[in-house]
C-alpha cells in the first residue's frame, strides 16, 4: 500500500517537474505505472465476468491483454520505458480489435502496421524483436478467430488466406527493417551537421546555447550550481596571419580536443565564436570551474602546437546567481574574459 502511495505521490510531482528532460522519463513511466495497476484492475474484473458468463472468446483477449500488461511491467523495471508504452498500445490494439472488428480483420490491419511503427520510434534491435513478437500474436490471433468461427472461409483456400498473410507480414518487416537502417543513417548524419561544429568537432553555436538553457532550467528549478567558461585563443589573429588559416584550423581543432580532454563526461563545449569556446560546468560552483579553467589554461600553454609551437588561451569563468538569466551570465563570463585579455591574457579571470 506505501509503494502505491509513493507512486501517486511521485505522479503528481511530475506536473511541476514535466518540462525538465531526465525528469520527463519518469514522469511518463509513473503514468504508466498507475496506467497499468488500473488496466489490471478493469481486465481482473472482465475476466471474472467472462468465467461466469462462459464467454469464451473475450476470455482469451483479456487473458492476452494480461499478459502484454505484464510484459509492459517487466519492460518498465528495466527502464524501458518508450518500449514499454508501445507495448502497452499493442496490447489494447489487440484487445479492442478484436471486440470492434469481430475478429480477423485486426490481423490484416493492425499487426502489419506494427513493424512500420515501430520502425519509426525504436532502433533497429527492438523494432525487430517487436516485430518477431507481433508474429507470434498474428498466429494467435488467427487461431483464436478459428476457434470463434468468425473466418468464413472455405477451408482449402483457409491455408492459403494464412500463408499469404504470413508471408505479405514478413515482407513488410523486412522492407521497413531495411529502410530503417537508411533512415538511422540519415537522420544521424543530419542531426550531426546541425549540432556540430564540422571544423572542431564540438557543439556549434546554436546547439551549445540550447544545451546552456536546457542546464539553466535544471539548476534554477533545482537550486543546483552552475558555472560556464568563455575560452579564447590569445593573438589567434596573429596566428592566421602569420601562418595562414589552415594553421590556425589545426590549431582550433587542437585547442577543442585539449579543452574536452580536460573536463568531465556531463561538462559541455561548444565553439562559441571564431577562436571563442563556451564550456558549460553542471552542478559545478565558481572555485570548482576556476579549477577547471586553470587545468585548462595550463594544458594549452604546456602543449606542443605543430609549426606555431606554443600559444595560450585567456578564460572567464561566471557561476550562475539567483537572480540571472542566461544572456546576463553569458555577459559576465564575457566581461572576465576581456579583462582576462586587458590584464595581459593567459590568464583565468572571475
Amino acid at each position: 500500500m506505501n509503494k502505491l502511495k509513493e507512486l501517486f505521490v511521485d505522479f503528481l510531482s511530475c506536473f511541476d517537474v514535466w518540462r525538465i528532460e531526465p525528469y520527463f522519463e519518469r514522469c511518463k513511466k509513473s503514468f504508466l505505472q498507475i496506467l497499468i495497476i488500473i488496466s489490471f484492475f478493469i481486465d481482473l474484473i472482465y475476466i471474472e465476468l467472462s468465467l461466469i458468463y462462459r464467454l469464451d472468446s473475450k476470455l482469451i483477449y483479456n487473458i492476452l491483454y494480461a499478459f502484454f500488461l505484464a510484459i509492459t511491467l517487466g519492460l518498465l523495471k528495466f527502464n524501458k520505458v518508450k518500449l514499454a508504452i508501445y507495448t502497452y498500445l499493442v496490447g489494447l490494439f489487440a484487445l479492442f480489435t478484436g471486440y470492434l472488428f469481430k475478429g480477423f480483420i485486426h490481423v490484416l490491419f493492425w499487426f502489419h502496421l506494427i513493424p512500420v511503427v515501430a520502425a519509426f520510434f525504436f532502433s533497429l534491435p527492438q523494432a525487430a524483436i517487436i516485430s518477431l513478437v507481433a508474429f507470434f500474436i498474428e498466429i494467435l490471433g488467427i487461431l483464436i478467430a478459428l476457434k470463434d468461427g468468425r473466418i468464413d472461409l472455405p477451408a482449402q483456400k483457409l491455408n492459403y488466406f494464412i500463408y499469404d498473410a504470413f508471408l505479405s507480414y514478413i515482407a513488410i518487416t523486412v522492407t521497413i527493417l531495411i529502410f530503417k537502417v537508411f533512415l538511422d543513417r540519415y537522420f544521424e548524419t543530419v542531426q550531426h551537421i546541425l549540432d556540430y561544429d564540422p571544423l572542431t568537432r564540438v557543439f556549434n553555436r546554436r546547439k551549445i546555447l540550447h544545451e546552456l538553457e536546457k542546464e539553466y532550467e535544471r539548476s534554477k528549478r533545482f537550486k543546483q550550481p552552475l558555472s560556464i567558461l568563455m575560452i579564447d585563443i590569445d593573438h589567434f589573429k596573429r596566428v592566421n596571419d602569420t601562418y595562414g588559416h589552415l594553421v590556425g584550423d589545426l590549431v582550433l581543432q587542437k585547442v577543442a580536443k585539449v579543452i574536452k580532454n580536460s573536463i568531465r563526461k556531463i561538462d559541455l563545449v561548444g565553439r562559441y565564436g571564431g577562436e571563442e569556446f563556451l564550456v558549460i560546468l553542471p552542478g559545478t560552483p565558481l572555485q570548482g570551474a576556476v579549477r577547471v579553467a586553470e587545468r585548462i589554461r595550463k594544458k594549452i600553454e604546456e602543449e606542443n602546437f605543430p609549426i606555431v609551437g606554443h600559444i595560450t588561451v585567456s578564460v572567464g569563468a561566471a557561476e550562475l546567481r539567483e537572480y540571472d538569466d542566461i544572456e546576463s551570465l553569458i555577459h559576465r563570463a564575457d566581461e572576465k574574459l576581456y579583462e582576462a585579455k586587458k590584464s595581459g591574457r593567459n590568464r583565468v579571470k572571475f
